[in-house]
């Protein structure tokens, strides 16, 4: 009867570390859970602030307002056109690889 005993206390106790390490478990993968979804929320917005060449891009809808990065050159120029596009509203040509980009959803 004692060695039931024994077996039965050995039992509950492992159940309950068992249960512990189930609680601890769950807490780490919610944890990576909410770690992951902050990584895609960061890449989401990597990908739509790139655009890859030259070109002509519309802010807003090709492009999103922000800051980009050239991966080369010494200089960053952009123009705001009018509607038609075939006049320059204003310009900006900034030393560096970085230039700021402002716009609105028109």
């Amino acid at each position: 009867m004692s060695t039931l005993r024994s077996t039965v206390k050995s039992s509950e106790k492992r159940e309950s570390d068992l249960a512990g390490a189930e609680a601890a478990q769950s807490t780490r993968a919610r944890g990576l859970d909410e770690r992951e979804a902050a990584v895609k929320g960061a890449e989401d917005v990597v990908v739509a602030s790139a655009f890859a060449g030259d070109g002509t891009f519309m802010v807003g809808t090709d492009v999103q307002p922000g800051q980009y990065r050239s991966e080369g050159g010494e200089s960053c120029y952009w123009s705001r056109m009018n509607a038609a596009g075939d006049d320059t509203i204003d310009n900006y040509i900034g030393s560096g690889a970085i230039c700021s980009i402002y716009g609105d959803k028109r």
